[in-house]
């Protein structure tokens, strides 16, 4: 029994790439390193707190409309960060909240409200802590790329603007290498990521 709710949850720890709703955040989050921290942070929070709830409250949801209300669950502390967040620094929780309404929509795709529902605590809330955290390293890892090259800065939440640089060469960077920090610039990077994804897949299901 233990075996297959591992498996079922093993088969929901995929490519970030694999849902639309992760493409668009993977493309617009990573485009400041601040942006990806905040995002990274509202995945982790998404993830561990829906799942903590959905499985200890799993005896009182509704079976006839579970899927409707696993999505209201998701919306609310989605909107739970927000306000949180709004309250420590409001311009930062606005420039990111594109970014951290995306969230919820990930969180309600990828099917792990369902799945928590019939595993145990411990489990479902360790495979949450890896989807969650995979993905943010992912934007973090990609924006610790785009933001250099694209604006030759690099920033990190705080400060009275929301963000603060930790350096600035600007005029050090041709034009050209400023694509990075476009949605192309991003869509190609997502391509190397994608590829090196699924070539370590590749070597795991061979060992």
């Amino acid at each position: 029994m233990k075996d297959t709710l591992y498996n079922k949850f093993s088969s929901l720890f995929h490519s970030p790439l694999s849902t639309m709703s992760a493409a668009a955040l993977l493309v617009t989050a990573s485009v400041r390193l601040s942006f990806a921290i905040i995002t990274a942070c509202a995945l982790l929070w998404q993830y561990l707190i829906c799942i903590f709830i959905t499985n200890i409250a799993k005896s009182v949801f509704p079976k006839k409309n579970g899927a409707f209300t696993s999505v209201l669950l998701a919306a609310f502390i989605g909107s739970v960060f927000y306000l949180i967040l709004y309250f420590i620094n409001p311009l930062l929780a606005i420039e990111t909240g594109l970014f951290t309404g995306i969230v919820p929509i990930l969180f309600a795709a990828s099917g792990f409200s369902a799945a928590a529902q019939t595993a145990t605590l411990q489990m479902a809330l360790l495979h949450a802590f890896r989807e969650a955290l995979s993905t943010g390293l992912l934007i973090i890892a990609l924006s610790c790329v785009r933001e250099p090259l694209g604006f030759a800065t690099l920033t990190l939440p705080g400060g009275d603007m929301g963000i603060f640089e930790l350096f600035n060469n600007t005029a050090l960077y041709p034009f050209p290498v400023r694509i990075i920090a476009s949605s192309c610039g991003a869509l190609l990077l997502l391509g190397y990521a994608l590829l090196i994804f699924r070539h370590i897949e590749g070597r795991g299901d061979r060992g």
